[in-house]
């Protein structure tokens, strides 16, 4: 299976364009504070409530991390039955999902039960393209996606894993056999 894969980094002129967003946003956000008094406040209290919950969000993914520090991809492994599922399907899943809520040197602990969204607050775009990287990691094809039975019921992450399992291998995922090409013993 292919290593993962790190997303590019953002180049100068991604910087650039970010830098003249950022400032056109602010000089919105000042001319209406400066309109009304009323949208100056709005924009407090909104600022308030997102900055209130990203702090809860850290502190649950704190506890989280906390309460699993001896949980790897070997305790995920064991946790899910094994005999039914691609091993490779498995590793890509656990590396994509640990990585996307964590980072390259530091993925978090996750676990087949974890609910998606209730536990892992992923969204659904983020998912998708979760699921996408799997894929491709894994050999699959997304031909028919929408057909998948399991699709609708992806709750866990042990349902991801199964989604992506019951997804078509591409020709080209099938390992080589080591002894492939050797000359027959005589």
């Amino acid at each position: 299976m292919p290593k993962r894969k790190a997303p590019g980094k953002t180049t100068w002129l991604g910087w650039v364009f970010l830098t003249l967003y950022a400032g056109a946003l602010v000089y919105c956000v000042i001319a209406l504070i400066l309109h009304s008094v009323w949208t100056a406040l709005g924009f407090g209290l909104f600022a308030a409530a997102i900055a209130a919950s990203s702090v809860f969000t850290i502190m649950k993914f704190r506890r989280l991390r906390a309460s699993r520090q001896v949980d790897d991809i070997g305790t995920f492994a064991r946790s899910v039955p094994i005999r039914e599922l691609d091993t490779w399907v498995i590793r890509a899943t656990y590396e994509e999902v640990a990585v996307y809520l964590g980072t390259e040197k530091e993925p978090f602990p996750v676990r087949p039960s974890d609910r998606l969204k209730e536990d892992l607050e992923i969204d659904g775009e983020d998912l998708w393209d979760i699921v996408f990287a799997i894929v491709k990691r894994c050999g699959r094809t997304l031909d028919d996606f929408e057909k998948n039975p399991l699709y609708t019921k992806m709750k866990t992450v042990e349902d991801l894993i199964r989604v992506v399992m019951w997804q078509k291998k591409t020709e080209a995922a099938e390992p080589e056999h080591p002894c492939d090409g050797l000359p027959a013993r005589a």
